[in-house]
């Protein structure tokens, strides 16, 4: 959202419209290389993670290691349970806003299971429009 009333550009003008704060953040966003924008991606992750409506990078990273490690046990799938049990303190909805995240950037793919399954704890997985996402698989290259 626009303010009201414009910021005084501190770098000179060749017109004479006024210029936006958020017009000057893409500005200097646009001079970053690629390193630098990575730096304040992260920046801007732990900021909204410390707000508590997003997972901070830190949880997905330990949540990455975490399947890594049980993939050596687990021949093909690692069940959700387990991750959510690794991490008991973290609160489901924030652990599960963290596996999307880590699907999303193609670190690991979640996979539906096919119901009825004895072996299966339902409250454990996550019921989505797949289906019960229940098994974590590590992304392989």
């Amino acid at each position: 959202m626009e303010p009201l009333e414009p910021v005084p550009s501190s770098k000179p003008q060749p017109s004479s419209r006024p210029k936006w704060t958020i017009t000057e953040i893409f500005d200097e966003l646009r001079e970053l290389t690629v390193l630098e924008l990575a730096d304040v991606q992260r920046y801007i992750m732990r900021v909204r993670a410390a707000r508590g409506d997003r997972p901070s990078p830190e949880l997905v990273s330990k949540i990455l290691v975490d399947v890594a490690h049980f993939h050596a046990t687990y021949a093909y799938h690692v069940p959700i349970s387990l991750i959510r049990a690794r991490h008991a303190d973290v609160p489901r909805t924030m652990l599960d806003l963290a596996l999307f995240d880590a699907e999303t950037r193609d670190l690991l793919r979640m996979e539906p299971v096919q119901l009825p399954a004895p072996f299966v704890e339902v409250g454990a997985g996550i019921p989505h429009e797949r289906g019960l996402l229940y098994w974590i698989v590590p992304y392989t290259p």
